[in-house]
């Protein structure tokens, strides 16, 4: 059976990635890294448009919630025979003041021009120092149910400012220049640091970087990972109205719609950790809580609905309609 566009099945993952390559005594699947002081992230993204700020934030974010120093990113770019040496120097020059900025190495790896792609495949791996040895622990075994589930940021930031970016002409047939303006710029301000530190510091039981797969994939993951079930009340998610509407223009479904730049933890008073998080001016919510069941509903006013397992990201319609930025 072929794979599926966008993200393996977390059938596929666990059988044909996990399984080939750890062993049980090796990987911890709430950590997502090897058994060493060392924690490593790796994304693709493709398409030019947003390009510098999703490769790096998309690695940084992800480091910082695993609780990591980000060290060095790893660039891998695969890139269309069309592609001028311009675009290289100024989508590398952008890469370079970014990662000035957050106080971290860029490393070129394999960089080459190839016919079998269409557009941009830029993989970034990241690599970052933990204070401690991330391998099996009592963590592993403590039991993450009876927590309350708290979303940091905003959701569906990324994808929406990657169509509102792309598809400028589309939506200013309905929405004035300045609110598509603001909407292609929902993820200029993408890294998560400050949150993630305050997560630490009060001892959060877990915490992840949603990404492909929107906030619904990153609840399955995070839920699969801890074997909890979930109760969800969906109208607390946060969420900006430009990617309500930008999501309703283009037919998308916003809760599966790429949501880097916000993350989700598991702790135990969710609301004192809000608040600490809006001192700093970050939104967080807590949407709901873990169960020691198999269940994950949604709650959504008199209804209940089941988490389903992650399905192909929503920004992989756009491509489908003539675009390539996923």
């Amino acid at each position: 059976m072929a794979l599926r566009i966008g993200k393996v099945r977390e059938s596929v993952w666990n059988r044909s990635v996990l399984k080939e390559l750890y062993s049980k005594t090796e990987y911890d699947p709430c950590k997502g890294e090897p058994l060493s002081r060392m924690a490593f992230s790796s994304h693709c993204v493709t398409g030019w448009t947003l390009a510098p700020l999703r490769m790096v934030y998309n690695a940084l974010n992800d480091l910082w919630a695993k609780g990591a120093e980000p060290a060095v990113l790893l660039l891998d770019l695969i890139m269309p025979p069309d592609t001028e040496e311009r675009q290289l120097k100024l989508l590398l020059r952008e890469v370079r003041k970014l990662c000035e900025q957050e106080k971290v190495k860029a490393v070129p790896g394999h960089v080459a021009v190839s016919p079998s792609v269409g557009d941009l495949h830029a993989t970034v791996t990241g690599i970052g120092l933990t204070g401690q040895d991330q391998g099996p622990d009592g963590k592993k075994k403590a039991s993450f149910a009876n927590l309350d589930l708290v979303v940091c940021g905003r959701i569906g930031l990324e994808g929406t400012a990657v169509v509102a970016s792309g598809y400028r002409e589309d939506l200013e047939s309905r929405y004035p220049p300045s609110f598509v303006d603001t909407a292609a710029h929902l993820y200029d301000r993408p890294g998560m640091k400050s949150a993630a530190a305050v997560l630490h510091e009060e001892n959060a039981a877990i915490v992840s970087a949603p990404g492909e797969g929107g906030i619904f994939g990153g609840l399955w993951e995070l839920a699969a990972a801890t074997k909890v079930g979930l109760e969800i009340e969906l109208e607390k998610i946060p969420m900006r109205q430009h990617v309500v509407e930008v999501c309703e223009y283009f037919d998308l479904n916003p809760y599966m719609l790429r949501t880097g730049g916000c993350l989700l933890a598991l702790c135990r008073e969710g609301g004192i950790l809000c608040e600490k998080l809006a001192a700093l001016g970050i939104t967080g919510r807590v949407i709901g809580n873990t169960t020691g069941e198999a269940q994950r509903r949604i709650h959504y006013d008199d209804e209940i609905r089941f988490l389903e397992p992650p399905k192909i990201d929503e920004l992989y319609k756009m491509v489908e309609k003539g675009g390539n930025n996923a």
